[in-house]
C-alpha cells in the first residue's frame, strides 16, 4: 500500500476529529442525562420522605383519637350494662363522634405516578408505595360504615331516640308488660352500640397497619438517600 498523500492524511485527520468529537458529545450527553436522572431521583425521594413523615404524624394523631373514642364507647357500654345512669350528652357524643379521616399526603407519589418517574425508584419501594392507596380506601370505607350505622343503619336506635340514651334508662327488666317493646329497643340499641365499637376497633387495627407500612417506607426511602 502506498503512502497517503498530504490531502488524504488531512481528510483522515478531519474524520478522526469528527469521530472523536461525536464520541465526546455522546459521552457528555449521557453524563448529563445520568446527572439529571440522579437529581430527579434524589428530589423525588426527598419529596416522598417529606410526605411519609407528615403521614406518620397524621396517623399517630388518628390512632390516639380513635383509641379515645373506643374508650368512650366502652365506658358507655359498661355503664349501660351495669344499669348506671348516663349523661345523655356524653352518650350521644360517644355514639355519633367519629374522628375525621384525612387522606395521607401522597402528592409526591401521585405526581411521580402520572409523570412516569416511579421508574426511577427501586422495585421494592414501588411495591410498598402501591399498597398505600388501597389501605387508605379501606379506612375511608370504615369511617363511612361507622357513620352509616350511627345515623342511618339498622343500629340507629342507639342514637335515634329523642334525647339520646337518657330516654332509654334505666336499663333492666321492664316493670310492666307495656314496657316490653321499650326493653326490646334498649337491647337492640345495646347491640348497635356494640357494633359501633367493633367498627371503631377495626379502624384502629387498620390505622396501626397503615402506620407500620408508612414507617417501613420511611426506612426504604432513607436507605436510598444514604
Amino acid at each position: 500500500m502506498g503512502r497517503l498523500s498530504d490531502k488524504e492524511r488531512s481528510v483522515v485527520v478531519e474524520l478522526a476529529v469528527i469521530v472523536v468529537g461525536v464520541l465526546i458529545a455522546l459521552g457528555l450527553d449521557a453524563s448529563w442525562d445520568a446527572a439529571q436522572e440522579r437529581r430527579a431521583r434524589h428530589e423525588l425521594l426527598v419529596a416522598l420522605g417529606g410526605d411519609l413523615e407528615a403521614g406518620a404524624e397524621l396517623l399517630t394523631e388518628q390512632i390516639a383519637a380513635v383509641q379515645a373514642e373506643l374508650d368512650q364507647i366502652q365506658s358507655l357500654l359498661e355503664a349501660l350494662y351495669g344499669g348506671d345512669q348516663v349523661d345523655p350528652d356524653l352518650a350521644m357524643e360517644a355514639l355519633v363522634s367519629s374522628s375525621d379521616w384525612a387522606d395521607l399526603p401522597m402528592g409526591a407519589y401521585l405526581g411521580a405516578l402520572n409523570s412516569g418517574q416511579l421508574a426511577l425508584l427501586p422495585a421494592e419501594l414501588n411495591r410498598e408505595l402501591a399498597l398505600l392507596p388501597a389501605m387508605q380506601e379501606r379506612v375511608t370505607d370504615n369511617v363511612n360504615l361507622f357513620l352509616q350505622n350511627a345515623y342511618f343503619g339498622p343500629y340507629a336506635d342507639a342514637v335515634e331516640l329523642a334525647g339520646g340514651i337518657g330516654q332509654m334508662l334505666p336499663f333492666g327488666p321492664p316493670a310492666e308488660a307495656g314496657e316490653v317493646n321499650r326493653a326490646l329497643r334498649q337491647r337492640a340499641a345495646l347491640r348497635g352500640i356494640g357494633q359501633l365499637y367493633v367498627i371503631q376497633f377495626n379502624r384502629l387495627r387498620m390505622l396501626q397497619s397503615l402506620v407500620s407500612r408508612v414507617e417501613r417506607l420511611k426506612e426504604l426511602v432513607a436507605r436510598e438517600l444514604a
